[in-house]
């Protein structure tokens, strides 16, 4: 996954408004596909009072009320929520008539156990965690995309396994019988561990996991209590300062360029508000669209969103990302065949349409908001 299921120390961010940071693009292709559709429906669970500007011409979708509807949305601190939170600066949520709200978790299964809660509407999923849920029966659907694609960039690794310094493990393979350190288990970083063991010829049965929170891994890999690490950055950056190194780099390529995560809900709260659901997936497509026309913008924001201190986001964000609002629900399914392949599911791979949903009226196929938020359609 592209920055963990846990968040470790990446930072306590609340409200996006002020507070976000989003990535730069040059030159890159913006694909366009949105999500989720069925009819109407109701509003989320809290609403707060403001403006949404209307303009003749606007959106179908758009909407008059001087009431926004709010949309709690559970998160880790990592840049890819940087369109959204942009969306939501510039006024293109409140377009919508939708104000969004992002809130940080401990990982990816609190998210999940607050969307049936009903404490948040929409949360970031990894698609590993989404399809054990959907295997036990909770519901969990990919309504919309985060933007940045899941490209990997061998200068800015996501991800690592990481030894100490003076380690004599020089290969994946080299980890069969050894410790190894997880941030949780079961999730993206697990099953991408279990693949690169496999292809470079080891025995992934044989290794034990220990699950050591991000920013302690460094630590255990000096003491000895773990013989490797699956680290994310910024910890990459700082291991390797004090002496660790990176055994292998990036395991994102295994399903690059496949749905590794999205903003998800339950189906039953995607049943009672569909209206709403199409609302925001429009509004996050726009808001997409804006953070690839809009590089400075991003450069300008990109340390905030993600928690990170300016150095740290300067390690962890390559300076041209590849954004897309395209879920690509099919490759969902690829997922879960990769997972069936090393037993992380039981079940036949399930339904791409029980998993994932594609709205109305989408892909947007043309950016309405002009500098500033300022909406020209």
């Amino acid at each position: 996954m592209r920055a963990a299921d846990n968040p470790g120390t990446h930072g306590r961010l609340s409200r996006i408004a002020n507070r976000r940071r989003l990535a730069a693009l040059s030159g890159a292709t913006v694909a366009v596909l949105a999500l989720a559709a069925c009819s109407s429906g109701g509003s989320s669970s809290s609403s707060s009072t403001g403006t949404s500007t209307s303009t003749a011409g606007a959106s179908p979708a758009a909407t008059t009320s001087q009431s926004l509807t709010t949309i709690n949305i559970g998160e880790v601190p990592f840049y890819a929520n940087i369109p959204l939170a942009l969306g939501e600066k510039v006024g293109i949520f409140a377009h919508y008539g939708l104000t969004v709200n992002l809130q940080p978790a401990s990982n990816v299964n609190v998210i999940i156990a607050n969307l049936h809660s009903g404490h948040q509407q929409l949360g970031f999923v990894t698609t590993p965690l989404l399809l054990k849920a959907d295997e036990a029966g909770q519901g969990i659907e990919c309504i919309a995309p985060l933007g940045p694609a899941n490209n990997v960039n061998p200068s800015y690794p996501e991800n690592a396994v990481m030894v100490a310094k003076g380690s004599n493990i020089t290969s994946l393979a080299q980890l069969s019988g050894k410790t190894v350190g997880l941030n949780e288990l079961a999730g993206s970083n697990e099953l991408y561990l279990e693949a690169g063991v496999e292809a470079a010829g080891g025995n992934f049965s044989s290794i034990k996991l220990a699950t050591i929170p991000f920013a302690d891994m460094a630590a255990a890999l000096k003491s000895g209590t773990i013989q490797a690490g699956f680290e994310v950055e910024p910890f990459i950056v700082s291991g390797e300062q004090s002496g660790d190194q990176k055994l292998l780099a990036d395991l994102d390529n295994v399903t690059a360029p496949w749905t590794t995560e999205c903003y998800a809900a339950t189906s039953s709260y995607l049943t009672a508000n569909t209206a709403v659901m199409t609302r925001f997936v429009e509004a996050e497509d726009q808001s997409i669209l804006y953070a690839a026309a809009h590089p400075s913008e991003a450069l300008a924001e990109i340390g905030t969103v993600s928690g990170l201190s300016a150095a740290a986001a300067k390690a962890d964000v390559p300076p041209d990302i590849v954004y897309t609002d395209s879920l690509a629900p099919d490759t969902l399914i690829k997922y879960a065949n990769l997972m069936l392949k090393y037993n992380d599911l039981k079940s036949p791979v399930p339904a791409q349409n029980t998993i994932a949903w594609v709205a109305p009226g989408s892909p947007a196929t043309k950016l309405l908001f002009a500098d500033g938020g300022k909406y020209t359609g």
